[in-house]
Parts: C-alpha cells; sequence; structure tokens
C-alpha cells in the first residue's frame, strides 16, 4: 500500500489540476474534497501508528 507521504503528494497533484482547471464553487468544492480525503489519510495513518500497526500505512491491515 502506499505511504501517507506518497497519498499527500498525489492530493497536492490533484489540487494543482483543480487550480488549473477550475473556477469558481466547483474549484472550491474540489479543493474541500480533496482536503477531507487528506485529513482522512492523515488519520488512518496516525490511528495506525498510535495502535502499534504502523505497516499497515493506509492499506488494509495484513495479518
Amino acid at each position: 500500500m502506499i505511504s501517507l507521504r506518497t497519498a499527500l503528494v498525489l492530493y497536492g497533484t490533484l489540487v494543482a489540476i483543480a487550480l488549473a482547471v477550475l473556477h469558481g464553487q466547483m474549484l472550491y468544492l474540489a479543493i474541500v474534497i480533496i482536503g477531507a480525503l487528506a485529513a482522512k489519510s492523515a488519520l488512518h495513518s496516525y490511528r495506525a501508528k498510535l495502535e502499534g500497526n504502523a505497516h499497515t500505512d493506509l492499506g488494509v491491515k495484513q495479518e
């Protein structure tokens, strides 16, 4: 699975594309959605580290 750093880089790329293509309300909506996805990914990664499952990063826990 991908690491948090990779996920954040990909989210940043999506924001850059949105800034280049979208305008007005759709741009704001895209940024809010991408920001929410980034926050969800970060929280999942930090929770996994706190629970001692650091190897899961953003993927499914492997047993």
